[in-house]
């Protein structure tokens, strides 16, 4: 899974106006959602936002994270 770090500068699409990513939140359903914050003249806004909403300035800014395959093991209890 690729997700965009706190920090990150973006645009929105189909808009001129930038803003930086807050927080992401990850669901259970592996849904990202990112929450961006931006200014508006003198009004500092925050919204939630889906991936396909906003570009990244600098796409060097995406980290991969994974879970791999996690091995269970039985612990003995003597």
């Amino acid at each position: 899974m690729e997700i965009f770090q706190p920090g990150t500068e973006i645009t929105f699409k189909n808009s001129h106006i930038h803003g930086f990513i807050r927080t992401v939140t990850m669901s259970s359903n592996n849904t990202v959602v990112y929450n961006i914050g931006w200014w508006a003249g003198d009004n500092y806004n925050t919204s939630v936002f889906m991936p396909e909403e906003f570009d990244v300035k600098n796409a060097e800014d995406k980290k991969t994270i994974g879970f791999g395959k996690l091995e269970k093991t039985n612990a003995k209890v003597d």
